[in-house]
């Protein structure tokens, strides 16, 4: 289950609101491939503007889930 991006605290404080594929690999153990598969299975939203593909910060954020305790 995902959660909401405004309930988190903020992972990649580096990372523009809007960010390229190769941005996102920077900031993340993501490599470029993988982010181009979640946006290519929609996954993960991306959008294009010219020639640049841009995803926003929050849907990047929505895709993290939380880690349960066992016990």
């Amino acid at each position: 289950m995902a959660i909401n991006a405004t309930t988190i605290p903020d992972l990649f404080p580096g990372l523009p609101d809007s960010a390229t594929p190769d941005q996102i690999a920077e900031h993340t153990p993501w490599a470029r491939r993988t982010i181009d598969r979640k946006i290519a299975s929609g996954e993960l939203p991306a959008y294009r503007l010219g020639r640049r593909v841009l995803v926003r910060k929050a849907d990047l954020l929505a895709l993290i889930q939380p880690v349960r305790a066992a016990g």
